[in-house]
């Protein structure tokens, strides 16, 4: 693929893919004992070889996305038969849980209303990138947003996130399953209403903004790797240490001093010196 001019990124698609089946094929021990998965992923990293992990760029006006939203009139209980009113206080919800939260799409997909305790939870546990487990967080406004759809809905179904469309079948099925809301159609949220505003955004722009975030307002590297879920500090720091740079120069400006200000001190420092030898 490489070598016919596919894309870096059309070839990192196939091969996870690849790699999720050797990795499977590997556990169930359906593969020759001469096969090492270890081998291999380090056989496509030389094919691969290293590439530049470029810094974020958020747009400032990313928030505008959540409070347009907010903003707009709740269409009336006749207008679709409500489901105009359920997707507004939907999007509501979804936004507002992706801007405070930091998640991917993926977990923001597979919450249930039991994880977010009907909207009344400030935190919950869920199941991130590489099976992994952590904490996610809720603010006020996530809370309100999720408490104020749920009880639109009037239902007890599973899914935090709905599909409300005519297209979504007549019958939930499961427990709400079937009209869980895919990771594909939380991007596709975004995007709407991003290009209502004229603001470049996608699901994973809220999550950078939300590093760039605490990270500018005195959080550590470590706490947000935890926060997103980088499996390894060094993925949260190639990509966001920039944002502290605005640190570096406050702490830069605040301990350094001018020639002058050094000569002015000399006495002072001559004085303690014969002090201390006399």
């Amino acid at each position: 693929m490489s070598d016919s001019g596919y894309s870096r990124g059309t070839i990192e698609t196939y091969l996870v893919g690849v790699k999720a089946f050797w990795r499977f094929a590997t556990a169930k021990r359906y593969v020759p004992p001469r096969f090492s998965y270890d081998a291999m992923r380090a056989g496509l990293a030389m094919v691969m070889g290293r590439h530049k992990i470029r810094s974020p760029r958020i747009d400032a006006r990313l928030p505008l996305i959540v409070t347009h939203v907010d903003s707009l009139p709740l269409p009336d209980l006749g207008q679709r038969l409500g489901i105009a009113r359920l997707e507004l206080l939907r999007d509501r919800a979804l936004l507002h849980t992706l801007f405070y939260s930091g998640m991917r799409r993926a977990e923001v997909a597979s919450l249930n209303r039991q994880d977010v305790q009907e909207g009344w939870a400030h935190d919950a546990l869920v199941i991130g990138k590489g099976d992994k487990e952590r904490n996610v967080f809720f603010g006020e406004d996530a809370q309100r947003a999720i408490r104020a759809y749920l009880e639109a809905r009037n239902d007890d179904l599973v899914p935090l996130f709905l599909r409300h469309d005519n297209r979504r079948g007549r019958a939930a099925g499961h427990g709400g399953e079937r009209w869980r809301l895919s990771p594909q159609s939380v991007w596709a949220t975004v995007k709407h209403y991003a290009k209502i505003l004229g603001v470049p955004a996608t699901t994973h722009h809220f999550r950078h903004s939300k590093a760039s975030v605490l990270l500018n307002r005195g959080a550590s590297l470590s706490e947000v790797q935890d926060i997103l879920g980088h499996a390894s500090p060094d993925t949260t720091k190639r990509i966001y240490a920039h944002y502290q740079t605005q640190h570096l120069r406050e702490a830069f400006d605040r301990y350094s001093a001018s020639a002058e200000e050094l000569v002015a001190e000399l006495p002072a420092q001559r004085a303690q010196r014969n002090r201390q030898t006399s």
